[in-house]
C-alpha cells in the first residue's frame, strides 16, 4: 500500500470510530484494505471508547466488590510494571520478542505493535493505553501516595491485601428495629491499629436527632469502658457505606465491635441503650 493510501486509510478508520462512515466511504475503506488484516486491530475504536468514557459526568456507582477487585489488580499491575520494567519491555518489543517472559498478570495486557505502523494508527493505540494507565492510577493512587484520606473502599481493599493479622468479622443484628436487615463486616488490623466498617442497608440517620458510634471492647480492659471508635452519619440513597475506624485509644485485643445509636456528636461513655449490630472476634 502506498503512502497516500495509508494516509487515507488512517482518516477513514478515525472517522469510522468517531462519527461513522457513509456507504461510499465504507466501500472505499474496504477497497483500500483489501485482504490486509493488520489495520483492523481496533486501535481507533479503543481510543474513541476511552475518550468517550473520560467525558462521562453521571454514572452508576461501581459495586464495592468489583471496585475492590479492580483496585487490587491495579496495584498488582503497577508493582510488576514499574518504570524501569516498562522501559525495558517497550524497547524489547520494538526490537524482537523479549528473552525473558513478562510475569503473568491477572488481567490481559495489549502488546506493543511489532510492525512500525503510520503515526495515525500508532496514535490510536497510545491513546487507548494512556486511558488504561490513567484508570489504573485512579484506583491505585491512594495506595501509592500513602494518604489515609483516599476513598475508603480503596483503603479497605489495601488493608485486606496486606494479609497478616488482618481479620474480617461479619455484623450480626441484636434484634432491634434499627438493625433489621443490616449486613456487612468489620476489617481490623491489630498490628496496624487500623480498620474499616462496611454496612449494607443501615438506615440513614437525621444528624440533628442522633448519630451512629462504634465501640471496641478490648479483652485487656474493663468492659464497662470500651474504646471509642468514632461516630458518623449515614447519608440517604446509599445501599453500601464504608467508614474508617477512628479508635481514640490503642486496642490491645479487639474482642467485640458494637455499633450504637447516640445523641448528635457522640458520647464519651455509652449507655448502650440501642446496640444496632455487633461483630465478635473469633
Amino acid at each position: 500500500m502506498s503512502q497516500p493510501d495509508e494516509d487515507r486509510v488512517t482518516v477513514l478508520l478515525a472517522d469510522r470510530a468517531t462519527q461513522g462512515l457513509e456507504k461510499e466511504e465504507w466501500d472505499e475503506l474496504q477497497n483500500l484494505l483489501g485482504d490486509s488484516q493488520s489495520w483492523e486491530n481496533g486501535d481507533f475504536d479503543l481510543a474513541a471508547a476511552a475518550l468517550n468514557l473520560s467525558n462521562l459526568r453521571t454514572v452508576e456507582p461501581l459495586p464495592a466488590h468489583l471496585h475492590e477487585k479492580i483496585a487490587q489488580n491495579a496495584l498488582l499491575w503497577l508493582e510488576v510494571n514499574d518504570t524501569a520494567n516498562f522501559r525495558v519491555s517497550h524497547k524489547a518489543a520494538r526490537r524482537a520478542e523479549p528473552a525473558t517472559p513478562t510475569p503473568a498478570l491477572s488481567t490481559s495486557v495489549i502488546p506493543f505493535p511489532t510492525r512500525r505502523a503510520p503515526w495515525g494508527q500508532r496514535a490510536g493505540w497510545y491513546l487507548a493505553a494512556a486511558a488504561c494507565l490513567a484508570l489504573a492510577f485512579t484506583f491505585a493512587w491512594p495506595y501509592l501516595n500513602g494518604k489515609s484520606g483516599g476513598a475508603p473502599e480503596i483503603a479497605r481493599a489495601q488493608l485486606l491485601a496486606r494479609g497478616g493479622d488482618v481479620v474480617a468479622l461479619n455484623w450480626a443484628s441484636t434484634g432491634i428495629p434499627e438493625g433489621e436487615g443490616v449486613t456487612g463486616d468489620v476489617v481490623w488490623s491489630q498490628s496496624g491499629q487500623q480498620g474499616f466498617m462496611r454496612f449494607r442497608n443501615l438506615k440513614p440517620n437525621d444528624a440533628q436527632r442522633y448519630t451512629y458510634q462504634l465501640w471496641i471492647f478490648d479483652g485487656t480492659r474493663d468492659e464497662r469502658y470500651p474504646v471509642d471508635g468514632g461516630y458518623f452519619d449515614i447519608p440517604a440513597g446509599k445501599d453500601e457505606v464504608i467508614v474508617p475506624i477512628k479508635a481514640k485509644l490503642p486496642v490491645n485485643q479487639a474482642a467485640l465491635f458494637a455499633l450504637t445509636i447516640e445523641p448528635p456528636g457522640g458520647v464519651v461513655v455509652s449507655k448502650r441503650e440501642k446496640i444496632v449490630v455487633v461483630a465478635k472476634s473469633l
